[in-house]
């Protein structure tokens, strides 16, 4: 009987089938993928060479520097006002294909160009004048001691864009 429990019987191969390799490999594959995202990020440097400009180049650091429930209440506010984003997805759209249209074209028309940008100027300074005007009204609202505060949170902001000085000191 004991002899029995030993035998386990023909040896069986030792071959995997081929849907469960391609699996494998598949998930090999998705991981390195991750792995290669999240250290890319990780270890990815502030961007080399100059900064855009506009609004995110000097307004970026003001609106960052705010607590996240004010942020939200300047964009409640913009929204309330009905120009949220200056204009409609398909309106963005519009502009953007009359420019590309406008690029393709044998000629140049430049009164074209310029009125597609003068457009898209007009939006985005319609928007950015509505989120100035709320942000102003929200530290129109702070004492001196929040003030100071949000100006450190500021300073902040800016110092964290700039990067280490020179001379190894943050």
């Amino acid at each position: 009987m004991a002899q029995d429990m030993n035998t386990t019987g023909p040896p069986k191969s030792g071959r995997m089938p081929r849907w469960i390799k391609i699996a494998f490999g598949l998930s090999l594959a998705a991981n390195l993928a991750v792995i290669g995202i999240v250290s890319g990020v990780a270890f990815r440097g502030a961007p080399k060479g100059p900064r855009p400009s506009g609004v995110s180049g000097y307004a970026g650091a003001y609106i960052k520097a705010l607590p996240h429930a004010d942020r939200r209440s300047i964009l409640d506010e913009v929204r309330k006002s009905g120009d949220a984003r200056g204009l409609s997805r398909p309106e963005r759209r519009a502009l953007f294909d009359d420019m590309l249209a406008a690029l393709r074209a044998p000629e140049l028309d430049r009164a074209a160009v310029n009125a597609v940008l003068s457009k898209q100027q007009a939006a985005s300074l319609g928007l950015q004048s509505n989120v100035q005007e709320e942000w102003l009204n929200l530290v129109s609202k702070m004492n001196l001691e929040e003030r100071r505060a949000y100006a450190d949170a500021v300073q902040g902001e800016l110092d964290r864009k700039r990067g280490p000085k020179k001379g190894g000191k943050p």
